[in-house]
This record gives C-alpha cells, sequence and structure tokens, in this order.
C-alpha cells in the first residue's frame, strides 16, 4: 500500500470517527425542560400560566404544553446551558389571579429539568425522588379543597447523557 492510500485510509477513519463523537459532544451542552400541571376539579389545566423566564428569552407555556400525551409525557424545550431560569406560576380563578409563585431553576450543561405544578395538601417532596427544590405557596381558604392546600412549584432533574434510574 502506498503513502497516498494508507493516508486517505487514515483520514477517511480518523472523520468517520469524529462524526460519531460529535453528537455525544452536542448532547452533553443541550438543556432541556418540560413542564406539566396536575389539574384538579377545581382549577383544570385552563386556569394555569406558567412563565420560564431566563438567559436568551422567556416561554409562556400553554395548556397543550401542560398537559401530558398519552405516553405521560410533555414538550421539551431546549434551554441555554448556563444562568437561571425563573419559574413563575399563575393559578387563576377567571381574570383574578388565585395564587401566585416564583422558583429559580439553575441552569447546566447536559441536563434535562422537569418541572410539575401541583395543588396539594402535603409537600410533594416527600414522595419525590429526583426533586431539587420544592416550594409552596398559600391558596386563599375559599379557593382550597382542604385547609392544608398550598401550589407547589417541584423541581427534577437529571443528566442526559448519563442519567440516575430511580
Amino acid at each position: 500500500m502506498n503513502y497516498k492510500t494508507r493516508t486517505r485510509r487514515l483520514l477517511a477513519v480518523a472523520l468517520a470517527a469524529a462524526a460519531m463523537a460529535l453528537p455525544a459532544a452536542c448532547r452533553d451542552s443541550e438543556s432541556l425542560v418540560s413542564v406539566r400541571y396536575v389539574p384538579t376539579n377545581r382549577f383544570p389545566v385552563q386556569s394555569v400560566s406558567v412563565l420560564l423566564d431566563g438567559p436568551g428569552g422567556h416561554r409562556t407555556m400553554s395548556a397543550a404544553d401542560l398537559t401530558p400525551d398519552d405516553r405521560g409525557e410533555t414538550p421539551e424545550f431546549g434551554t441555554p446551558s448556563a444562568g437561571t431560569m425563573r419559574v413563575t406560576v399563575e393559578l387563576r380563578d377567571g381574570a383574578n389571579v388565585v395564587s401566585r409563585g416564583e422558583q429559580p431553576m439553575p441552569l447546566r450543561s447536559d441536563w434535562r429539568w422537569g418541572v410539575t405544578v401541583q395543588i396539594d395538601t402535603i409537600n410533594p417532596a416527600r414522595f419525590c425522588f429526583g426533586c431539587s427544590s420544592v416550594a409552596g405557596f398559600p391558596i386563599p381558604a375559599e379557593d382550597r379543597r382542604s385547609p392544608a392546600d398550598s401550589l407547589w412549584i417541584v423541581l427534577g432533574g437529571n443528566s442526559i447523557s448519563n442519567p440516575v434510574a430511580y
């Protein structure tokens, strides 16, 4: 085999290896978020608004973005891989804001965030594996099912390239 043929083969192998490594490198810098709302009879999904605000802009979540599909998943959206995103939730009764909460979410590369918004009587972190932050916000007495009900924002996440199985 002559020098030119060997060089071409080595170049072809190197290019193939680089092409295979590129998706993994891109995945390591990827950052995603999905948001879901657990509706109640009193507050269906249309009564909740969620705003994600952070580096690079903001996104207002629609009812379709918050409702799980047949597989139980909600749409994922790309986020910057650094900085802080603010998750703001408003619970409404018509035009009136009944409860409002805000939670910071630290962004990082190779990370898939899941945000759950729910109304509950107990802190949902008690039963949550992989939750990193939970915050509760008051609901007026006349709008609660139970005296202990609160609006909860639950943040959980996992590595994209090397996820932990819970």
